[in-house]
Order: C-alpha cells, then structure tokens, then sequence
C-alpha cells in the first residue's frame, strides 16, 4: 500500500476517533446528570422543578449542545482540510511521477528507434554480401 493512501487513512481514522470520543464525553455527562438529578424514587423531592428552572436548565443544555456540535463541525472542517491537502500533495506527487516515466520512456524509445535503425542498416549490408556471395558462386 502506498504511503499517501496510508496518511489518508491515517487521518480518517484519527478523525472518526476524535468524533467517538467527543460523542463519548456528550453522553456520558448527560448520563450523570440524568442520574444524579432523577437518583432513587425514595430521594425525590415531594415538589418538581418550576417551569422557569425547567427552561434555565433547558437554555442551558442547548447552548452546550450548540457548543459541543461547534466543536465537532471545527474538528470534521479540520480535517476535512488535512484530508484534501493530502489528496493534493499525493495528486502533485503523481503528476511529477506520470513525467519522469514519460520522460524515461521516451528516452527509451529513442533508443529502440535507434537501434532498429542500425539493424536495418545492417540487414541491409547483409542482403547485399549475400547478393554478392551469390554472384560470386555462380562465377
């Protein structure tokens, strides 16, 4: 496997990491506040929570969402960049290796039109020396 395809891979990785444990962190602490606001039946209060504390608390958990999805939307926009920076070092880097084998290969065709060149030349000699090997014989 190529090296770049292993940093895209890298970099995909690491940002589905970065993503479950953010997602880890978000549930986890509204899994302890549910717990520790609900507790056991025996510890309820006998009166619930006003409607103007209700809406505080529900302010309050929509900006921390609003927050935590900022904080993720920076993280996917990061390495959204890295990933395409990446795919364009690896396309430069294959256009620079597309010329240099284009550029080996045309020296090798010079070459072979060279060397058939010569061999032309030379079954050519060889068609006249046998013509007068030929002529020879029949004298």
């Amino acid at each position: 496997m190529s090296t770049t395809l292993q940093y895209a891979i890298l970099i995909l990785v690491g940002v589905s990491a970065v993503m479950a444990v953010a997602s880890y962190f978000a549930t986890r602490r509204e899994v302890d506040v549910i717990q520790t606001r609900l507790g056991k039946v025996e510890d309820c209060p006998a009166e619930f929570v006003r409607k103007s504390d209700c809406m505080a608390m529900h302010g309050a958990n929509a900006r921390e969402h609003d927050n935590l999805f900022a904080k993720v939307g920076g993280v996917e926009r990061g390495a959204s960049s890295a990933l395409a920076s990446e795919i364009k070092v690896m396309r430069d880097e294959r256009r620079s290796d597309a010329k240099d084998l284009h550029a080996r290969l045309n020296h090798f065709g010079e070459d072979i039109s060279a060397l058939k060149k010569a061999s032309d030349i030379h079954s050519a000699q060889l068609e006249r020396m046998d013509t007068k090997l030929d002529e020879i014989r029949r004298k």
